[in-house]
This record gives structure tokens, sequence and C-alpha cells, in this order.
């Protein structure tokens, strides 16, 4: 979401994603292609992002990778 996009539109856009997410059909189509939903509102999309950025930035460290 760009910076400013007003509260009600993020909160709209999380439960139409929620209630997609739910639908037998949808989530049919997902496995069929070998990927499971896991719906997140935007603070848990943080905290699960985060903790994979450090997770992944601690194996790039381990294993002395760099960019080039």
């Amino acid at each position: 979401m760009p910076t400013g996009t007003p509260t009600q539109v993020i909160t709209r856009l999380v439960e139409e994603i929620a209630r997609i997410s739910k639908a037998p059909d949808w989530q049919a189509a997902l496995l069929r292609q070998g990927i499971s939903a896991m719906p997140r509102g935007p603070a848990e999309l943080a905290i699960f992002l985060n903790s994979e950025t450090e997770r992944w930035s601690a194996a790039v460290r381990a294993f002395g990778a760099t960019a080039d």
C-alpha cells in the first residue's frame, strides 16, 4: 500500500482478501499449484516479514554471501 492510504481502504482490502481466501474454490485452486493461503492483516504481515528478514539475514551472514 502506498504511504498515506486511508485506514478505511486498508481495512476493507484486508477484509475482502480474508473473505476470498476462505472460499473453498480459491483454496483448491491454490492447492493445485502447491500454495496454501495464509491471509494476514497489516500488523501480522509486518511481524512475519521482520522475522523472515532476520532469519534470512542471519543465514546470509553465516554463509558469507554477498550481492554482486
